[in-house]
């Protein structure tokens, strides 16, 4: 909890080689407007590089799903085209509500499952103490019921949630 989406990198990178010991299969969901696959600058990634690092470090791209997109940058997009990595839009998640939830669950069906959550997936009208301001998010209630519905699955493993910043709360 907390920190820039930086801190998932290893955390995740550590949850791969869990799964990997448990001979599981890891799954990553991913609650983001943005991609966060820009180019690597560093050896260690960024919270804009992070999900990249994660895929070139070799978490099997078809089994990360974001959530929530809403600020795309066409070499984000290709590199997540290249890799076949699922997405759904801010718009298709709100078209129906539960079935994209019902989608959500069955692609993390049988698989072991991190979630991780930044906090500028929800309009910064209900969540302001973010870095990144991304207006057309979810509401609050829509979040909640999305967790709701996600904890009650039996392979949830872990979550980080990230990208709150109280200094940017007004």
């Amino acid at each position: 909890l907390g920190g820039d989406h930086s801190i998932s990198y290893p955390l995740i990178k550590a949850f791969k080689e869990y799964c990997k010991g448990k001979d599981k299969e890891p799954c990553l969901i991913v609650f983001d407007s943005h991609h966060d696959c820009m180019e690597l600058s560093s050896e260690w990634p960024t919270h804009e590089e992070w999900l990249r690092g994660i895929v070139e470090n070799g978490f099997p791209a078809e089994n990360i799903l974001i959530v929530g997109l809403r600020n795309s940058y066409r070499d984000e997009v290709e590199f997540l085209n290249k890799h076949k990595i699922k997405t759904i839009s801010m718009n298709l998640l709100l078209n129906d509500l539960e079935e994209t939830c019902d989608y959500i669950m069955e692609f993390a069906n049988n698989k072991e499952l991190y979630l991780s959550l930044d906090i500028d997936v929800v309009d910064p009208a209900f969540a302001p103490a973010t870095g990144y301001k991304e207006p057309g998010g979810m509401t609050g209630r829509e979040l909640i019921y999305l967790i709701q519905r996600i904890n009650k699955m039996k392979n949830l493993k872990a979550v980080d949630m990230v990208e709150i910043n109280g200094k940017v709360d007004k």
